[in-house]
């Protein structure tokens, strides 16, 4: 891994461990909207917005981690893809980190349309 490989895997990790904020907030929308859902079956939608956005946070956290592990020379790309099942995939790092910030895009995209959901709710009241 060459330097600048190294610092972008670094960033991405980065970028992944700050999007620990948006799992907070779809945590804190996914109870609101099970509490919602005594007064209207349309907080379903929220409830299974969250889901999907639980769903992407726990990717998002174990990509962080091993990003760091990479990063730090706990094992190398062709170890990761073998622990992975993805052997004769050869994929560059400027991928791989595409790929990771994709789903903090699909993360967010959860959690705000999860919160459209309930501020509609609670404003049809």
């Amino acid at each position: 891994m060459t330097d600048t490989e190294r610092a972008q895997v670094l960033v991405t990790a980065r970028l992944l461990e700050a999007a620990r904020s948006l799992d907070w907030l779809s945590t804190g929308l996914t109870i609101l909207a099970a509490v919602l859902l005594v007064l209207t079956r349309y907080a379903l939608v929220a409830l299974v917005l969250g889901a999907v956005s639980k769903l992407y946070a726990v990717r998002v956290a174990f990509d962080a981690k091993l990003l760091h592990d990479i990063a730090a020379d706990r094992f190398s790309t062709a170890d990761l893809d073998a622990a992975l099942g993805r052997t004769g995939q050869e994929r560059g790092w400027p991928d791989r980190c595409r790929g990771a910030r994709r789903l903090v895009f699909v993360e967010a995209a959860a959690t705000f349309a999860q919160l459209a959901a309930v501020t509609l709710i609670a404003l049809r009241g």
